[in-house]
C-alpha cells in the first residue's frame, strides 16, 4: 500500500521537536501548542503532546481538556480549542463510460434517472460517488467493477446521501441505512417511501453516527448486509442510537443485501421490504416475529453463556453477559474496586468499551493511573521495582482512551456535583452513543451517591426504586453493569477477621439480594502477616446458564495492583504478544 504524501509541516502546526529523541517505533513527547500555553507556570513545559515521525501524526495526551491530534496527510482531527481541517477533493463531473454504464444498469439494474441525480461519473477505470452536502462535495468514493474500492485521503468521512439525511430530518421521515452506496441507489430505483443513506466505510462505520448526534431523524431503519459482519454493524448502529428508534429489514434466502434483492426479486420486492421493516426488539416488547431468528439460533446451536474474564477459577462461576448487572460487596480495603477495574481491563481487551463513575477514585488521572498498572503489570511511580516506561505508559494511555472514559457529573450551581443516578444513566447514554464499543458501566461505590428523595419515601423504597432503575437500564440499553456497595458497619472480634459480607449487610438488604442479578462478595484477610489470596465469593448468578455459585481463589500482586489466577500458569498475562 503506498500512502499519501504530507500535504502539511509540522511548523504550520506549531509543532516542534528534537527528533533525535524519539523511540524505536518513532515516538517523540513535546509540549501541546494548543493547551501547554493555558496550564499553570508548573505544567507548561509538560511534554503532552505524543508525535509519531514515522506515521506524521500526533495526539495530546490531555483529555478530555484538549486531546488535540492529527497528522500531515490529512490535517487536524480537531480539539476543544480548534475546528476540523480536511482536503477538498476535486470532482469533475463526466459521463458514464459506456462500460460503466452497462454495469451499473444492465447487471446491477439501477435506473438511469438515480445514476444522474446521484451525479456518478467516470474517472479512468472507476465510478465516481460523490458525497454531498449541500452542493459541496466533501468526498468521493472510487470503485471499478471488480470491486476494488478506495476514498479520497485526507477527506471528511461523512455519510453517503448526506443531504437526502437532512430532508429527512425536516420532513419527519425515517430514514434507511445501508451498508454501501449501490444498495442506497438499488433502494432509491425501487422508489421506497423513505430516503437512504449508507455508512462510507461499509462494516466498520459505526463511529460516523457520532457526527451526527442532534442530526438524525426520529426513526431510522437498518437494511444492511445479511452476514456476519453486517450483523455486527447493525447491533452497533442499535446500540448507538437507540433500538427503540430503529427498525430492521431482513433479506430473504439467497439474498446479501438490497441490490441483491434488486437483481434477483425485482423493484417490487425490495420496496415492499423497505417499506414494511420490523421493530428492532426492545428489551420489555416482545413478540415472537421479533425474538424468532434468536428462538432458530438457539435451536441450532444452543445456548450462548457470558463473555469470560480470562480467570479459569473464576470463569468456571462468573461470566459477564450484556443486558445485566452485578452487585459487588465486601468489607472496606478488601479490594472491591480494584477487581472490578481489572475485570474492565481484562474485558477491555476483548473490545468491550466502559463508561465509569467512580467518586472515591479523585482525581480522574489518579484512576487511570491506577488502569494503566493493571494494563502494564508494572508500577507507575518511581520505586524498589522497575516502573513502567514512557512508551508503555504511552501506549497504555492509547488503549485507556479507546476503551475508558470517565463520568463526572457538571456541578450544580452551588458548585457540587449532581451524582444522582439519574445524571450518571443521562452521561451514560451519550457515551453509548458516541462510543459504539461501549459494552460496561461502573458505579463505584454506590454510597458516595446523593440519596436524596421525596419526603415520605423510606430508605428501603428508594433502594428498590433506584436497583430498579439500574436493571431497566442494563436491559434496554444492552449494557452490564457493576455496582460497588459498601455494608454497613461491620465488628471483627478482636484478632479476627471480619466475616464474608453478605448482601443481607448492606442497608435495605432484601432489595440487594432479590433484584440483584449477579453478586460477588470480595474477601480477603486484613492481618498484617496474612498472605496475598483473595477470595471471590458468587453468591448469585442470573441467568443461570452464565455461571454458578461458588468460590474462586486469586493472588494480589501488590506491586502491579494485578489479580492473579494461580490456574492461569503465568502471573503477567498482558506480557503476552499484543497485537496492538
Amino acid at each position: 500500500m503506498i500512502e499519501a504524501k504530507p500535504q502539511y509541516k509540522w511548523s504550520e502546526f506549531g509543532i516542534s521537536f528534537n527528533a533525535s529523541k524519539a523511540n524505536d517505533q518513532g515516538e517523540v513527547l513535546t509540549t501541546c501548542p494548543k493547551c501547554s500555553s493555558k496550564r499553570s507556570e508548573k505544567n507548561k513545559k509538560q511534554r503532552c503532546l505524543a508525535v509519531n515521525i514515522f506515521k506524521l501524526t500526533w495526539h495530546c495526551n490531555h483529555e478530555p481538556d484538549c486531546g488535540w491530534s492529527g497528522g500531515l496527510r490529512g490535517g487536524e482531527r480537531g480539539n476543544k480549542y480548534s475546528t476540523n481541517i480536511y482536503t477538498k477533493p476535486e470532482y469533475k463531473h463526466s459521463k458514464l463510460s459506456q462500460a460503466h454504464w452497462d454495469y451499473l444498469v444492465g447487471e446491477r439494474c439501477l435506473s438511469a434517472e438515480v445514476l444522474e441525480k446521484n451525479k456518478l461519473s467516470t474517472a479512468g477505470g472507476a465510478i465516481q460517488f460523490p458525497f454531498m452536502r449541500g452542493e459541496e462535495v466533501v468526498n468521493v468514493k472510487y470503485r471499478t467493477p471488480s470491486k476494488k474500492m478506495w476514498m479520497e485521503t485526507g477527506a471528511e468521512r461523512i455519510v453517503y446521501g448526506y443531504n437526502d439525511l437532512v430532508f429527512a430530518k425536516d420532513e419527519g421521515l425515517s430514514v434507511i441505512v445501508v451498508e454501501g452506496e449501490i444498495d442506497k441507489l438499488s433502494i432509491e430505483t425501487a422508489g421506497a417511501e423513505n430516503p437512504c443513506i449508507s455508512v462510507p466505510n461499509g462494516a466498520n462505520s459505526a463511529n460516523v453516527f457520532r457526527k451526527l448526534e442532534g442530526q438524525l431523524p426520529k426513526h431510522m431503519i437498518l437494511a444492511v448486509d445479511n452476514d456476519e459482519q453486517g450483523k455486527k454493524l447493525e447491533d452497533e448502529l442499535a446500540h448507538s442510537i437507540g433500538r427503540k428508534f430503529c427498525s430492521r429489514v431482513s433479506w430473504p434466502d439467497g439474498c446479501k443485501d438490497a441490490n441483491d434483492v434488486l437483481v434477483k426479486r425485482g423493484r417490487d420486492t425490495l420496496r415492499f421490504l423497505v417499506d414494511n421493516p420490523k421493530p428492532y426488539p426492545i428489551a420489555g416488547i416482545y413478540d415472537v416475529e421479533s425474538v424468532e431468528d434468536d428462538i432458530i439460533e438457539m435451536y441450532n446451536n444452543g445456548i450462548v453463556g457470558g463473555e469470560k474474564i480470562g480467570w479459569p477459577s473464576l470463569d468456571e462461576l462468573y461470566t459477564v453477559k450484556t443486558g445485566y448487572w452485578t452487585l459487588v460487596t465486601g468489607v472496606p480495603s478488601s479490594g472491591k474496586s480494584g477487581l472490578v477495574d481489572h475485570i474492565a481491563i481484562n474485558l477491555a481487551k476483548n473490545g468491550w468499551g466502559f463508561a465509569v463513575c467512580s467518586p472515591e477514585n479523585q482525581p480522574v488521572y489518579l484512576h487511570y493511573i491506577g488502569l494503566l498498572e493493571k494494563y502494564t503489570g508494572k508500577p507507575f511511580f518511581k520505586g524498589k521495582h522497575e516502573r513502567m516506561s514512557m512508551e508503555e505508559a504511552m501506549r497504555g494511555m492509547e488503549f485507556l482512551h479507546e476503551h475508558f472514559h470517565m463520568i463526572l457529573p457538571e456541578p450544580k450551581g452551588d458548585g457540587e456535583q449532581s451524582l444522582t443516578l439519574d445524571s450518571i444513566l443521562e452521561d451514560v447514554k451519550t457515551c453509548i452513543f458516541r462510543y459504539p464499543n461501549l459494552k460496561g458501566v461502573i458505579i463505584d461505590p454506590y454510597n458516595e451517591l446523593d440519596h436524596s428523595r421525596k419526603t415520605g419515601v423510606s430508605d428501603s423504597e428508594f433502594i428498590s426504586s433506584w436497583i430498579s432503575k439500574v436493571r431497566r437500564f442494563a436491559r434496554q440499553y444492552n449494557v452490564h453493569i457493576w455496582v460497588v456497595a459498601h455494608p454497613r458497619k461491620m465488628e471483627a472480634e478482636i484478632g479476627k477477621d471480619y466475616p464474608v459480607v453478605r448482601p443481607y449487610d448492606i442497608e435495605a438488604s432484601r432489595h440487594w439480594w432479590s433484584k440483584g442479578d449477579c453478586i460477588l462478595s470480595v474477601w480477603r484477610s486484613l492481618k498484617p502477616d496474612a498472605d496475598t489470596s483473595v477470595a471471590v465469593l458468587v453468591l448469585k448468578v442470573k441467568p443461570r446458564y452464565i455461571g454458578r455459585q461458588g468460590k474462586a481463589m486469586l493472588d494480589y500482586d501488590k506491586v502491579s495492583s494485578r489479580y492473579i489466577d494461580p490456574l492461569n500458569g503465568e502471573s503477567n498475562w498482558l506480557d503476552k504478544k499484543d497485537d496492538r
